[in-house]
Parts: structure tokens; C-alpha cells; sequence
């Protein structure tokens, strides 16, 4: 067990950290009508998230890639760290395996996809998580990369990255207003 791990767990221990009865997020609302002409109203944890990841997560760089093209609204929001592609574009056969095992990786990713999600910034990422997003990542995933290389691990629990996953697939799926 890595020592971020340990820590973890100690705090939990200790009360340090408490596991809330119920998910939670600081959630920004956004209410916008769809390209069906259908009022819409997106938890929308853009913000949110991004602060949660670079603060509290350590993060460098992040990004939501979204395949159900339930939530493609989320394309149009003014957010680089946000893309919408179809499930089934051949552009995301390098995730295939990711997306049949549906269980959250760490650790280093393959030169393709890290190059594939973090474009021009991805010479600078030393080790990646990517989290399902939805029933065996049925809504996507979002990538977390930070410079450090053994910021995430392979070896790390994937307790918290699977809480992490549920949350912010609840936020980001769109319903009716």
C-alpha cells in the first residue's frame, strides 16, 4: 500500500476525513433549452470540478470525454477540458479496453491516448487516472493527469476514483427541468 493510501485510511480512522451518508458536490446549475428545442436544466460541475481536481486531487490537467450523446450539451459549454465524441468513433479505439473493463485505471497511459486527451500538454504528463463514467463507462470518462510520475500509481485504491466516478456521472447527466 503506497503511502498516499495509508494516509488516506488514517484519516478516516481518525476522523480526520468523514464518508458522507450521501455523494456529494458543489454543483453549479445551468438551464438552457437543447438542440431538440427541450428545456434542460445541466448539474453542471465544470467549475466545481476543476477545482476540486487541481486543489484537492492534485491534478495538472484534466478532461471529460463524454460518448453518450445524451449529454452532448455539455460539448457547447465554453470549457476546453470538456469533448463530446460518439461512442463507437474510431478515434476512441485506443480506450477500447478501458471501456470494456469499466473499473478505474492509474498510473502511466499509452502514448496515444495521453496524447489523445491532453494534446500539446500531454509531453508533460507523468501519470494519468481515468475514471468510467456511468455503468461500465457508458457515459465516458474523465482523465486526470498530473507532472509527478508517482502522484498515481497502478498500485493506489480505487475506492475514491469509483466515488469520484459516481458523482460526477450523476452531475453531468442531463434531465428535462
Amino acid at each position: 500500500m503506497c503511502i498516499r493510501d495509508r494516509v488516506w485510511r488514517r484519516w478516516l480512522t481518525e476522523g480526520v476525513l468523514a464518508v458522507d451518508d450521501e455523494p456529494g458536490f458543489t454543483i453549479y446549475r445551468m438551464r438552457f433549452t437543447d438542440e431538440r428545442g427541450d428545456e434542460r436544466d445541466l448539474a453542471a460541475v465544470v467549475g466545481a470540478l476543476e477545482t476540486s481536481l487541481r486543489e484537492d486531487f492534485g491534478a495538472s490537467g484534466w478532461v471529460l470525454l463524454a460518448t453518450d450523446m445524451s449529454v452532448s450539451t455539455l460539448g457547447n459549454l465554453p470549457n476546453n477540458h470538456l469533448r463530446v465524441v460518439p461512442r463507437g468513433s474510431p478515434e476512441l479505439k485506443i480506450f477500447e479496453t478501458f471501456f470494456e473493463s469499466g473499473r478505474p485505471r492509474s498510473g502511466q497511459i499509452r502514448d496515444t491516448q495521453r496524447d489523445y486527451l491532453f494534446g500539446g500538454e500531454g509531453s508533460q504528463v507523468g501519470s494519468t487516472v481515468l475514471i468510467p463514467l456511468g455503468e461500465r463507462a457508458g457515459l465516458g470518462l474523465l482523465a486526470i493527469a498530473s507532472h509527478d510520475t508517482e502522484r498515481y500509481l497502478p498500485t493506489m485504491s480505487t475506492d475514491y476514483l469509483v466515488r469520484i466516478g459516481e458523482i460526477v456521472t450523476e452531475a453531468v447527466s442531463a434531465r428535462p427541468a
